[in-house]
């Protein structure tokens, strides 16, 4: 495995019964990525992020990180995770974002022997992700935006090297959008981030990721955003009989 590569995928297949979901997928994600994962749904998306997280077994190949063990366990490839629909799912907890972003500490104190104390590093989530002052707000008080803020917050609190979100922004307002992205941006450049999102939608994608993997089942393309043909791509995942409506961001 190359030193500048914390995850490698290679020859990976998965399928729900006899439904083929993922066929031979390889995949060489870089430290420092800040990587769009895009394809229609069915395509193997959230699939493909279950077994890189260890949720799911592949039928065959295999995924391996820097340092070749547990992600979760690693302190060279550690894994923060914001599923899909979570800001939305809990938006009516009875929960502050001090205790939101505690959660994410409660199953890996034993774990993580962390120098600071506890309140610190939670505070320190917090700040980074730009909620200072907003700590003792309930959950369903904040923005949709503040609230995918403050989940990564929680993912954040475990000091990860890789941070992975499932459709971050359903139910979210484009302003939010746009201001969570240049959240994103600064974490993945100021501290070094490596940061894999997925999305439906391809502007977005195109615009804000610097590397793009477009899976249906199989890999469609890997590559710098730049050098993309958005054409050819949504014909090649969704056919040529898709309407692409673009979006003026």
């Amino acid at each position: 495995m190359k030193n500048d590569v914390i995850i490698s995928i290679k020859n990976l297949s998965f399928s729900y019964n006899s439904n083929k979901v993922l066929d031979d997928i390889n995949i060489d994600i870089e430290r420092g990525a800040y990587l769009g994962l895009i394809g229609p749904n069915g395509g193997g998306k959230s699939t493909l992020l279950k077994i890189i997280l260890g949720l799911l077994k592949p039928d065959s190949g295999r995924v391996e990180f820097a340092g070749g063990v547990n992600p979760r366990c690693s302190d060279d490839c550690r894994i923060g995770y914001v599923p899909q629909r979570i800001s939305q799912d809990y938006q009516d907890l009875p929960a502050t974002v001090f205790d939101i972003v505690e959660s994410g500490l409660v199953a890996k104190e034993e774990i993580f022997k962390l120098q600071k104390n506890r309140n610190e590093v939670i505070n320190d989530a917090i700040k980074l992700a730009g909620l200072k002052g907003l700590e003792n707000k309930l959950i369903g008080e904040l923005s949709g935006g503040q609230r995918q803020k403050a989940f990564v917050a929680r993912a954040l609190a475990s000091h990860p090297q890789i941070l992975i979100l499932d459709e971050p922004f359903v139910g979210v307002d484009l302003s939010s959008q746009d201001e969570f992205y240049k959240f994103l941006r600064k974490l993945n450049i100021e501290k070094g981030l490596t940061i894999i999102f997925v999305s439906h939608d391809i502007d977005i994608i195109s615009a804000q990721a610097k590397q793009i993997i477009a899976l249906n089942r199989k890999i469609v393309y890997t590559g710098k955003a730049e050098k993309m043909n958005e054409k050819e791509l949504v014909d090649n995942i969704y056919g040529q009989k898709f309407t692409h409506i673009h979006h003026d961001r």
